[in-house]
């Protein structure tokens, strides 16, 4: 039982992880197409 909660609990923080880095990379393409936009 414990075991279970234990990959459950796992597979959540992978999750996230991976849900931070998507937010990270997206974040950091608006900044870029913003910065383009105000140099052009």
């Amino acid at each position: 039982m414990h075991n279970i909660k234990s990959i459950k609990k796992q597979s959540n923080n992978r999750f996230s992880l991976i849900k931070n880095r998507v937010l990270l990379i997206s974040l950091s393409r608006k900044r870029t197409y913003l910065i383009s936009l105000i140099k052009n």
